[in-house]
């Protein structure tokens, strides 16, 4: 099959070349790129803020748990200084009571003694009056006498060491009513710190209230900024692939204006290497002529593009690959179409 006659002219994209510095839209492009870089820097302005309102929840939250965690602890305190405060008057009033008890038996000991005293009176005054016919009673009154002289003794010895006894529960009823006042003094200023517990108590509250309203609102301005970012993502992706579909057909329109305003690939003056491609039992095969030489010799794929390779760095502009696909190939036309369009982008002049 001659070259006319091949599939020489059935080429796939092949005008897809990069954008040359003739290119009638670069306006256009720029714009479209300003417009997506816009979009890019707003959703990095938009995670940068949602990242920091995050963090403002997250200390807000830590906060809150902290003033709970204090509210329990001052609460523990004060039921420990309650119970401690009942145990102190539970003691002040059993102390009160032994006093009691110890003034109750030193006034029935003073009766006592008052009694013993007015019946010795009588008895001695009696005694002087009749003390000549009364010798015998006077001696039974003595013996009586002394036994209550030693039990006005025994008496006094107890009334001295109720005494003694009553200056140690005066002591302590004074110890007792000192510690009482500085447990009135601790519970003042347990009531104190307990209303500065409440006041603190109610600042907190208030102070988790507005938290609460805080953390409401960032919520919904994080609700609100994620709609946004959904939104503008979606805008964003709607406006890439708006851009892509522009810069596709942008390339189409230049690939058809630089076709229709370059000239045809032609043979002239160029350095022609000619390429025969068919299908063998061995799979495919390739025949190539090189510039200046006559005759075609079988190589392998890979030889074939060292050869072209070699080829374009020397001949450069004026290199035109010619290939020749015969009708008995044994190749499908896509098959056919892939490789002379892949060899015609490496290697040909024109596709460059």
């Amino acid at each position: 099959m001659s070259e006319t006659q091949g599939f020489i002219d059935l080429r796939i994209d092949h005008g897809a070349r990069g954008i040359s510095d003739d290119s009638i839209w670069p306006s256009f492009t720029d714009i479209m790129t300003v417009i997506v870089m816009i979009f890019l820097m707003a959703l990095v302005v938009i995670m940068v803020r949602n990242f920091d309102l995050d963090r403002e929840l997250l200390s807000t939250i830590t906060a809150k748990d902290a003033t709970l965690l204090a509210n329990q602890d001052l609460a523990k305190r004060s039921i420990q200084f309650e119970q401690a405060n009942t145990l102190l008057e539970q003691q002040q009033e059993s102390a009160r009571l032994e006093i009691s008890t110890l003034v109750k038996s030193e006034q029935a000991l003073s009766l006592q003694i008052e009694n013993l005293s007015e019946q010795f009176s009588t008895l001695k005054l009696e005694s002087s009056e009749q003390i000549s016919s009364l010798t015998s009673a006077n001696q039974s009154l003595s013996e009586k006498l002394d036994t209550v002289s030693a039990q006005l003794a025994e008496v006094k010895l107890y009334l001295q060491q109720s005494r003694s006894e009553l200056v140690q529960s005066e002591t302590q009823r004074q110890q007792s009513e000192l510690e009482l006042q500085q447990t009135r003094s601790q519970k003042e200023t347990l009531t104190q710190a307990m209303t500065e517990l409440r006041t603190l108590s109610e600042n907190i509250e208030q102070k988790y209230g507005i938290a609460n309203e805080e953390i409401l609102a960032l919520t919904e301005l994080i609700k609100r900024r994620k709609v946004e970012n959904v939104a503008l993502q979606t805008q964003a992706a709607t406006s890439v692939r708006q851009f892509k579909s522009l810069q596709d057909e942008y390339q189409s329109l230049e690939a058809k204006f630089h076709d229709l305003i370059r000239p045809a690939r032609n043979t002239a003056g160029k350095q022609v290497a000619k390429i025969w491609i068919q299908k063998s039992a061995a799979g495919v095969q390739y025949k190539i002529k090189q510039p200046g030489q006559s005759e075609r010799k079988i190589v392998e794929e890979q030889q074939m593009h060292q050869i072209l390779q070699t080829l374009k760095k020397k001949f450069g502009e004026t290199f035109y690959v010619s290939i020749v696909i015969p009708e008995n190939s044994g190749l499908s036309y896509g098959q056919a179409s892939n490789l002379m369009d892949e060899i015609h982008r490496k290697y040909d002049y024109y596709f460059q």
